[in-house]
């Protein structure tokens, strides 16, 4: 018999209950052992939740513990690799800053010496004019137009190298007044190919005047070498889009193969072989666009000629830019009527 069940039997002796007020002591002491083992049953499911739990918590310590110590790994691993990366471009800047210095210096030290090569070679081919042969002048002529060949390559390498020196010097540029001094700087080629060129209202934009003029004068000299059968016609049009201005330059002539998407603004890369050039206009174009954070790409249009559409940052007030767009939509309706279609060339 247990100690508790002892205790019991000495109350009930001592208190001399009825058999009722036993019955009802033994159901409160049963009522009261039931409720005990209940309780004893709950503190222990709880004893065994907390093992649980707490071996969870372990668990999961431990993982965040590795975790980080990978995630501390990965960082070391990731700021080398960018120290890495900020030491090779710091090389390769510098690399490239002096290649460009050399390309700038090697151009404009060569420049003398093709000169003086054209300049006796023609001398030359005046003194015995009259002592070679026809087979010997030829010779003669070929030297000459080498000669001048090389002169502009460097002349335009030059340029291409100077691009990059131009300070950010952004002044208000009217490219309609520009677009006048461009047509001034080209009017012999203009003329010889009876070329027309027409424009809509153009803005007033924030850039470097300079290197916008050639921008539009390498374009428009492309659009008149690279002719068709047909007298050349350009047409320069322009639109505001969100914080940039967009420009399109189209012209009729002979179209640029859609293959030719990427090379055709590398430097040095020519696409037409059969005509003068040396594959750097387009290059200067590409500069000279990034330089003013926009970007400059070509399509066909529908008259087999080519659109070069490039955009320029747009840095100029909100007043400026709602003066431009009431007085292009008011000058170009009656231009457009009602399609964009460049208009054909009068023969």
């Amino acid at each position: 018999m247990s100690v508790r069940a002892v205790l019991i039997e000495d109350f009930l002796a001592t208190e001399q209950l009825s058999d009722a007020g036993r019955k009802l002591f033994d159901k409160i002491i049963q009522s009261c052992e039931t409720e005990l083992n209940r309780v004893k049953f709950q503190l222990k499911r709880v004893e065994r939740n907390k093992e649980i739990t707490q071996n969870y918590l372990n668990i999961s310590i431990q993982e965040l513990e590795t975790s980080n110590e990978e995630m501390l790994r990965i960082n070391d691993k990731v700021k080398a690799q960018n120290e890495l990366l900020l030491s090779n471009y710091s090389q390769l800047e510098m690399a490239y800053k002096e290649l460009e210095e050399f390309t700038y210096i090697a151009s404009h030290d060569l420049k003398t010496p093709v000169r003086s090569i054209i300049s006796f070679s023609q001398l030359l081919e005046r003194s015995f004019h009259k002592k070679i042969s026809s087979k010997q002048r030829q010779y003669f002529e070929h030297i000459v137009g080498s000669a001048k060949h090389l002169h502009n390559l460097i002349c335009n390498t030059l340029e291409y190298s100077k691009i990059d020196k131009v300070e950010a010097n952004y002044e208000s540029v009217d490219l309609n007044e520009l677009m006048e001094l461009v047509q001034t700087n080209l009017s012999k080629e203009i003329e010889l190919n009876k070329a027309v060129i027409e424009w809509d209202v153009l803005p007033k934009i924030k850039a470097n005047e300079t290197a916008i003029i050639q921008l539009f004068q390498n374009l428009i000299g492309n659009a008149i070498k690279y002719r068709s059968d047909a007298p050349p016609y350009i047409r320069i049009s322009s639109s505001y889009q969100k914080d940039h201005w967009r420009f399109v330059v189209s012209d009729n002539g002979e179209g640029i193969d859609p293959a030719y998407k990427k090379k055709v603004f590398t430097a040095f890369q020519r696409i037409n072989v059969h005509k003068s050039g040396t594959g750097i206009g387009l290059a200067i174009c590409m500069k000279i666009v990034k330089m003013h954070c926009g970007d400059i790409s070509f399509e066909a249009n529908e008259l087999g000629g080519t659109d070069f559409i490039f955009t320029l940052k747009a840095i100029t007030s909100k007043q400026s830019i709602a003066a431009y767009l009431e007085e292009q939509t008011m000058a170009s309706r009656p231009n457009k009527m009602g399609t964009d279609i460049l208009p054909k060339p009068a023969s």
